[in-house]
């Protein structure tokens, strides 16, 4: 669950697999469109971004930092100009508690492959939910930077969903995911292809759930349309000689 059991997956694979990798996330999510019901299935064809805590934020006002590490500069980071540091830097001074990234986008072929499949299942299976493409946002943590409040922790996210929202109006889902794995295929070399689909588990807006007997239907059908995607794609960039055989395939 999260970044780091997405980073095990991903590059554990990766280190065992011969040739070019398919990889579809799926999973459940918070729905931020007041517009979409609970149950929706969302593809994050418009990519997704990443929110995180700034632990830097949280310092008490005496904590002396500079007095105690050395002043950060761009000579003692590395770079020549403070312009540079700064830009590559985005944690080291921030004013707001919450750092939102810019989006990644996710395999446009390997999206569309999804959300075709999965309107096609959910046509032959008789259920009307609604399918949609949108941008997701992934958080680093369950509670703190999904907005979750809390009294026991100093979170300061009383004004997080406000944020997202107006960096990135069209924010369709929120998980923990996504953003990791469209960002580790950014920078595979090519070698990894990557999309991604959630569940509509909550409504954020409204506080609504998506029924126990609901979430079965929709794991079966997004899971179908998820393999079909994955079956049917044609992976880029492939080994010479790789597995034309579908059925000696791993998925």
């Amino acid at each position: 669950m999260g970044t780091a059991m997405m980073d095990f997956v991903v590059r554990e694979a990766r280190a065992v697999v011969e040739g070019g990798m398919a990889i579809i996330r799926l999973g459940t999510c918070g729905v931020l469109d007041d517009t979409l019901p609970v149950g929706s299935l969302i593809v994050a064809s418009k990519g997704s971004v990443s929110v995180r805590r700034d632990p830097d934020a949280f310092h008490s006002e005496d904590t002396h930092d500079e007095a105690e590490f050395g002043s950060i500069s761009a000579s003692n980071l590395g770079y020549d100009s403070e312009s540079i540091a700064k830009s590559v830097t985005p944690f080291i001074s921030s004013p707001s508690p919450y750092w939102i990234s810019r989006r990644v986008m996710p395999s446009e072929k390997l999206s569309q492959q999804l959300y075709s499949q999965l309107q096609e299942v959910c046509l032959a299976e008789g259920v009307s939910t609604p399918v949609v493409r949108g941008l997701n946002a992934s958080a680093c943590s369950f509670y703190s930077s999904q907005a979750r409040m809390v009294d026991h922790f100093d979170d300061r996210n009383e004004d997080l969903m406000n944020l997202i929202h107006s960096e990135h109006p069209e924010v369709t889902s929120l998980e923990m995911e996504t953003f990791h794995l469209l960002d580790l295929a950014r920078c595979s070399r090519g070698t990894v292809e990557a999309a991604a689909c959630a569940i509509g588990l909550a409504q954020r807006k409204s506080n609504d759930f998506l029924q126990a007997s609901q979430i079965r239907v929709l794991e079966r059908i997004a899971g179908e349309a998820t393999l079909r995607s994955l079956t049917m794609h044609k992976i880029e960039n492939d080994i010479e000689g790789g597995c034309s055989d579908a059925s000696k395939r791993v998925w």
